[in-house]
């Protein structure tokens, strides 16, 4: 956790309070093809929010591509 990230305010509870920052809950989005949502505008939702603007400025520690098997 970086204090970029940690500093950042979480989605809002339903009373408009911000969650501290070890309690917020983790940002889950999935896209299917049926859903009728266009890929670019999933893919533009998910780079507005603001934790993606922090990582994307951050350095990668490493990168692994593939596919993985069951």
């Amino acid at each position: 956790m970086t204090d970029a990230l940690a500093d950042l305010p979480g989605d809002p509870r339903p009373d408009g309070t911000a969650p501290p920052p070890l309690l917020r809950p983790r940002y889950l989005s999935w896209w299917f093809r049926d859903e009728d949502v266009l890929m670019a505008d999933w893919f533009d939702r998910i780079e507005s929010r603001p934790e993606f603007t922090v990582v994307q400025s951050l350095p990668a520690v490493s990168t692994t591509f593939g596919q993985e098997e069951v």
